[in-house]
C-alpha cells in the first residue's frame, strides 16, 4: 500500500516543472493528475497561479466572440478537420458557437459554409452500426457519443434489439419490467450499495421502472421493504469537496448554483451565499463576485433624471440607454412623465407616426427586449402602434417581427377535444409521453380536464403500457 502523498507549496511547483521537463500535456490536468490539481487550487488558488509561481508561462483560456468563432471554424476548414461533432474535438469551439450563434449550423452559415446535416435511411443506420461494432466499441456508448444515430435508429428501425438484428449482430430482447421484477432489482441495487445516481448500465431501466409502476422511489423502496439511502450530513469541508470535485470531473461550476439545489441550499446555509463557498474552495473568479444592488427610490429617480438634464442628455427614449431608470420611474411614479415633471420639467412627447413605430419596435426587437412588456416599457409605443395599425398585433407585422397581422386564435380545451387529439397523435405515431416537449399543453389540459395523463389515455382507448409513457411530467429546463 502506497504512502499518502503530502502536499505543499515547493511539492506543487516541482511537480509542475517535473511535467514540464517531460514534455507533458500543462492543459486538462484536472482530468489527468487530479491531486496535482486539487493542490494547486489549495495552495495557489487556481491552476495558472501555479504555474506562474512555477516560472512557466501558463495557456490562457481563449476570450471568445463572434469574430474569433467565425475564424476558428475557417481554420478548421483550412485544415480539413472534421466539423461535425466538433463538441467531442474541440468543447469549447462547440460552446462558443452555440452562445453567439443559437447552433453549429448557424455559425458554420456565418462563415460561408455549408451546413452540416446527415442524410439518415434505413440503409445508413445499419451501415453506421456495423462501423461502430467494426471499431471494437460498446454499443452502450452510442446513445451518448453518437445521438443522431440513436434517433435515426429509433425512427427508422424500432428498438435496439432490432437494430442489432438488422446489422446482422446477435441481440438478446430486453427483459420485460413488472412490478416484481421491479422490486427484485431493486433489492439486488440495495444490497450492493450504490447511491441512486450512480446504478451503471446493469441498472439502466429500473428508474423508469419504478415510476412507471410506483409512481415515485419512495412508494418503490416500501413495497420492496428497503429504506433509502441516508445521505450524509453537509459541512463546510463536504461542501468544498464537492466544488472541487466538479471542476476537477470537468463539469460546469457557474451552472451548478442552478442545477443542484441541495448543494447550493447547503452553500447557502454553511457560507451565506454561493460566491463565498467558490471563494473557500479556491475557485472564485472575479465576475462571480455578486455586485452590489442599487435600490432605486423616488429621491433617487428624481436625482438620476435632474443629472441627465445636467449632462444634456435627452429625456425622451430613456428606455433605450437606461432601462433601470425608465423601470424605476414607471413603478415609482406610474409613467416616465409623471417622474419628469416630479423633477420640475416639462415633458416632451415624441410626435409619432406610422414610420417611427415601425423604427422603435424594430429597434427594441434588436435589443432583445420582449413584445409582452412594451405596454409596461413603453407605454406610448404601445398606444401609438394600436392607434395607427389598428392593433399591437398588426404593428408587429409591419414592422416585419410577425407572420400575420392578426393574433392566433386561443386553443379552446375541452374533455372531448383532448380525447381527438391523443387518439390522432396515436395514429400519426407520434410520442405519447406528457414529458415530451410537444405535448406539455396537452398534458396540462389532460390534468385539468381528465384528472391526469394516465386517465387521459384510458379514456382515449390507449393502452399506457403500449405507449411506454412517462406519467410524471420532467422538470422545467428540458
Amino acid at each position: 500500500m502506497t504512502a499518502k502523498r503530502k502536499w505543499s507549496k515547493a511539492k506543487v511547483i516541482v511537480a509542475i516543472r517535473e511535467r514540464h521537463r517531460r514534455g507533458l500535456s500543462m492543459t486538462g490536468v484536472n482530468r489527468k493528475d487530479a491531486k496535482l490539481y486539487t493542490a494547486t487550487q489549495r495552495y495557489f488558488g487556481g491552476w495558472h497561479n501555479a504555474v506562474s509561481a512555477a516560472g512557466l508561462k501558463p495557456k490562457l483560456r481563449r476570450r471568445w466572440s463572434k469574430q474569433i468563432v467565425i475564424r476558428e471554424i475557417e481554420a478548421r476548414h483550412r485544415q480539413g478537420l472534421p466539423m461535425a461533432n466538433v463538441n467531442k474535438h474541440d468543447g469549447s469551439l462547440a460552446g462558443a458557437a452555440y452562445q453567439y450563434f443559437g447552433s453549429w449550423n448557424n455559425a458554420l452559415v456565418a462563415a460561408g459554409l455549408p451546413p452540416k446535416k446527415r442524410q439518415w435511411s434505413r440503409q445508413r443506420v445499419i451501415d453506421e452500426v456495423r462501423a461502430w461494432k467494426a471499431r471494437g466499441l460498446p454499443t452502450t456508448r452510442i446513445w451518448k457519443e453518437f445521438p443522431s444515430l440513436g434517433t435515426a435508429a429509433r425512427k427508422y428501425i424500432g428498438g435496439w434489439h432490432e437494430v442489432m438484428k438488422a446489422a446482422g449482430f446477435e441481440s438478446t430482447p430486453p427483459k420485460k419490467w413488472s412490478p416484481q421484477r421491479v422490486i427484485k432489482e431493486l433489492q439486488a441495487w440495495h444490497r450492493q450499495g450504490l447511491p441512486k445516481k450512480y446504478m451503471g448500465a446493469e441498472y439502466r431501466g429500473l428508474p423508469g421502472a419504478v415510476q412507471r409502476y410506483f409512481g415515485n422511489w419512495k412508494t418503490a423502496l416500501e413495497a420492496a421493504g428497503l429504506k433509502p439511502h441516508r445521505q450524509g450530513k453537509w459541512s463546510k469541508q463536504r461542501i468544498v469537496q464537492k466544488i472541487q470535485n466538479r471542476r476537477i470531473r470537468g463539469l460546469p461550476i457557474r451552472s451548478a448554483m442552478k442545477q443542484k439545489k441541495a448543494l447550493r441550499d447547503a452553500a447557502t446555509r454553511c457560507f451565506g451565499n454561493w460566491p463565498n463557498a467558490l471563494e473557500a474552495a479556491g475557485l472564485l473568479r472575479p465576475e462571480d463576485k455578486p455586485k452590489p444592488r442599487q435600490t432605486w427610490s423616488e429621491e433617487r429617480v428624481i436625482a438620476a433624471i435632474r443629472k441627465r438634464h445636467e449632462k444634456g442628455l435627452p429625456l425622451t427614449s430613456v428606455h433605450k440607454d437606461d432601462v433601470a431608470l425608465s423601470r424605476a420611474a414607471i413603478r415609482h411614479f406610474g409613467s416616465w412623465c409623471n417622474a419628469v415633471m416630479a423633477a420640475g420639467f416639462q415633458p416632451t412627447q415624441r410626435r409619432w407616426d406610422k414610420t417611427l413605430v415601425v423604427d422603435e419596435i424594430r429597434y427594441r426587437h434588436q435589443r432583445g427586449m420582449t413584445a409582452s412588456s412594451v405596454w409596461r416599457d413603453d407605454s406610448g409605443l404601445f398606444c401609438a402602434g394600436k392607434r395607427y395599425f389598428g392593433s399591437w398585433q398588426a404593428a408587429m407585422f409591419a414592422a416585419g417581427l410577425s407572420e400575420s397581422p392578426k393574433p392566433k386564435p386561443k386553443v379552446r380545451w375541452s374533455k372531448q377535444r383532448v380525447i381527438e387529439e391523443l387518439r390522432a397523435r396515436h395514429e400519426a405515431g407520434r410520442p405519447l409521453s406528457c414529458a415530451f416537449p410537444a405535448n406539455s399543453r396537452l398534458c396540462d389540459a389532460a390534468k385539468y380536464y381528465l384528472g391526469g395523463w394516465r386517465n387521459a389515455l384510458a379514456a382515449a382507448g390507449i393502452d399506457p403500457r403500449a405507449t411506454n409513457s412517462t406519467y410524471r411530467k420532467k422538470a422545467k429546463g428540458r
